[in-house]
């Protein structure tokens, strides 16, 4: 059952039963709401190199090179310091904040 489920998805056959234009409308709406999301963003920039990226070459290479330069910029705004993976300073060692843990108590 479950091979015959992964045959019709890994063979199209899934998106055939959705008109193409359905489809084409459904990718606007996405690509419309993850622009808004990314535009919001503290790190602007790199969202708009990591759609170019994606647009000149392929989307895998634009993941990658994405979350490497997530990782640089965490770098730099973290200034090289150890702690505890938190920027605020406010979490415990688990990297999880008190404010986040009080309001539940």
């Amino acid at each position: 059952m479950l091979y015959g489920l992964a045959a019709l998805v890994a063979g199209g056959g899934f998106f055939a039963l959705f008109p193409m234009a359905t489809l084409g409308v459904v990718l606007v709406f996405v690509a419309w709401e993850l622009g808004k999301n990314a535009l919001d963003s503290e790190s602007r920039g790199l969202a708009v190199a990591i759609g170019a990226v994606s647009l000149l070459s392929n989307v895998g290479v634009a993941f990658v090179l994405g979350t490497v330069g997530y990782w640089v910029l965490e770098g730099v705004h973290e200034g090289g310091e150890e702690g505890d993976g938190n920027r605020n300073g406010e979490g415990g060692a688990d990297g999880f904040s008190r404010r986040a843990t009080d309001r539940n108590s």
